[in-house]
């Protein structure tokens, strides 16, 4: 009998060891859960919310966000707004960069080029297009695929004419890239207007 009672009670200890381990496994996991499901805070819905595994940070992968409106000054070639990339920026290969900029021209019948220049190779341009007061925009992105070559797309917008480009630029990224946006015009020396430039790092 006695023999009996030690196996039954062997028997409820095994049982109530089992259920505290469940218990256990069970808050573990809601904590667990609790902690990896909070709500990133509100301060970060305008910017990256990243989660280190134990707070939440608010990052921004905007590099430059200029919107001071620009006109040209001269029929030739000239940089309108610029930012110099800074030394090592895209520091491993499959880094990049997204860059845009947009702007209007002048309304009369005179050709006017807009480009994005990433040193020294040119990575979008509108081309000369005859654009009467319409709005114009050129785009690319460039990614690192070594310290001194990239691959980069270019997509430009002028009036209704549309230009891509696939361009493999050529620079020493320990070192500062100035990336610029450029007019040039076919007569008035005011053609082109620039209304804003951003420049985003994507990884």
């Amino acid at each position: 009998m006695a023999l009996g009672n030690a196996f039954h009670k062997r028997g409820e200890y095994t049982y109530m060891k089992y259920w505290i381990f469940v218990a256990l496994f069970l808050l573990g996991a809601t904590i667990s859960y609790a902690q990896y499901n909070v709500a990133p805070p509100t301060t970060c819905l305008n910017t990256n919310a990243n989660w280190d595994g134990t707070n939440w940070t608010c990052t921004t992968s905007a590099d430059t966000i200029n919107t001071t409106s620009t006109p040209s000054s001269q029929t030739a070639k000239q940089t309108l707004l610029s930012r110099a990339l800074p030394a090592g920026y895209l520091a491993v290969n499959g880094q990049c960069i997204n860059i845009i900029a947009w702007g209007i021209a002048k309304a009369n019948n005179n050709t006017k080029t807009q480009t994005i220049d990433f040193g020294a190779t040119t990575i979008a341009t509108t081309g000369a297009v005859v654009n009467n007061n319409g709005a114009w925009k050129v785009w690319g992105i460039v990614c690192r695929t070594s310290a001194t070559a990239q691959a980069a797309v270019g997509d430009a917008t002028s009036a209704t004419t549309v230009s891509i480009t696939n361009t493999t630029p050529a620079e020493t990224l320990a070192n500062s890239i100035n990336i610029n946006i450029t007019s040039t015009n076919q007569t008035d020396t005011d053609g082109t207007t620039i209304k804003g430039l951003i420049v985003v790092r994507i990884n």
